[in-house]
């Protein structure tokens, strides 16, 4: 056997087994550059931070500005102002990180919870290393696995996230890529991405084991709005009480 190395599993759990494996940002805008999503991000910390102290730090402008023109963000897992951005991503801003779990289970709960707009949901896993290294051009789109040991919103811990980010290289500026448009290209080898789908006809079923568990809104979210969803899910749709 091989001394390789092999990534941890992840899942991500959609509504809708139609879906293509997108992040908020993609539906917005696709191949925003680094430097203008940085600049929406560097506004967006300063109206922030005129209402609470998020006490995270990002880059400077001159400094963003100097790490993306030399190349010089350094090895991943790091970004620049990654654990702002996921703190955004937690609040709904339009992020390119695309958010996973550790847990199979919490991923269910996304896939199940809210409204499903199709016959089926589907849940992804996700795999970076099998084994082997990774090669790539600037010019191809490529993903990376970012770390989960940050200092952030709550929630990322409580839902055991993680995130990817895809990027590239088009007209010379480091852009943001897609991750649906990798995945179809089925690169063997490496970022092995699956899916699976499961009939909407389960739904009930799988919440209220889930609940059992305590996977829910608000084991997840730990708002009060989270806790009267909770409270109303078991009264009114699974009977758990």
């Amino acid at each position: 056997m091989g001394n390789g190395h092999f990534s941890n599993i992840l899942y991500r759990g959609q509504a809708c087994s139609l879906w293509g494996i997108d992040s908020t940002l993609d539906r917005k805008e696709k191949y925003i550059t680094m430097k203008n999503c940085y600049e929406k991000i560097w506004f967006a910390k300063k109206l922030i931070d005129s209402f609470q102290d998020t006490n995270l730090i990002i880059p400077t402008r001159k400094e963003f500005h100097e790490l993306v023109t030399n190349n010089k963000w350094g090895a991943f897992p790091e970004l620049p102002g990654y654990e702002f951005m996921a703190y955004l991503r937690h609040h709904g801003f339009p992020s390119p990180l695309l958010d996973w779990t550790r847990s199979p289970f919490i991923a269910s709960f996304f896939a199940f919870n809210g409204d499903i707009c199709s016959e089926k949901v589907s849940i992804f896993s996700y795999m970076e290393y099998l084994g082997g290294g990774k090669t790539w051009s600037d010019s191809d789109p490529h993903i990376h696995a970012l770390g989960p040991y940050i200092k952030t919103h709550k929630r990322h811990h409580l839902q055991q996230s993680e995130y990817t980010v895809c990027l590239q290289t088009k007209d010379r500026h480091v852009v943001y890529g897609s991750h649906d448009e990798f995945f179809k290209q089925n690169i063997q080898g490496k970022d092995v991405v699956e899916m699976v789908t499961i009939p909407v006809t389960e739904k009930q079923k799988v919440l209220k084991k889930l609940d059992k568990m305590n996977i829910n809104s608000f084991s997840l979210f730990g708002t009060e709005d989270a806790l009267i969803e909770t409270i109303t899910t078991r009264m009114f749709e699974l009977e758990n009480f």
